[in-house]
């Protein structure tokens, strides 16, 4: 848990959001911020008694270097680099899709199995960002017109 908290406060004060997207060197930016996240992680760890330094199981060390390189490194390289060509507000509404990402792709890279609870996560995930996106008066008005201008007609 305290491995958790100060590697996210180390990440949370790295220049990794969208406005330093548009000041920075993407990629600059990126590996600052990773190596100051990778330094929390291992202050952290230096005080944590339970902690196994060189785990002999070559599953566990598949899943870092997935985990380190594919679904992190190269993901934030790419992002970083493209978020500079985006709005804000969408850069903001791709990063809801990172765990629907790293679902389906454990799934398909990892053989990890999908269950309801993951894919009812997706779903309202998704749905989230339908409701971002749409201009519900505007839809609500264009339904409403759709729904009612048969009767209208008729009178």
């Amino acid at each position: 848990m305290i491995v958790e908290q100060v590697s996210g406060s180390a990440w949370a004060e790295c220049p990794n959001g969208v406005e330093s997207a548009h000041k920075y060197d993407s990629m600059l930016t990126v590996i600052t911020a990773l190596a100051t996240c990778a330094t929390g992680c291992l202050f952290a760890a230096l005080f944590d008694a339970r902690a196994e330094w060189a785990p002999m199981d070559s599953s566990f060390w598949e899943g870092v270097l997935f985990c380190a390189l594919l679904a992190t490194a190269f993901m934030y390289a790419v992002q970083s680099a493209a978020q500079k060509y985006l709005e804000e507000e969408k850069v903001a509404l791709t990063y809801l899709f990172e765990p629907i990402f790293a679902a389906f792709a454990g799934a398909m890279l990892l053989g990890e199995t999908l269950d309801g609870r993951t894919l009812a996560g997706a779903a309202l995930i998704f749905s989230a960002l339908l409701i971002a996106e749409i201009d519900v008066p505007k839809f609500l008005s264009r339904l409403l017109r759709a729904l009612f201008a048969p009767w209208a007609r008729r009178q």
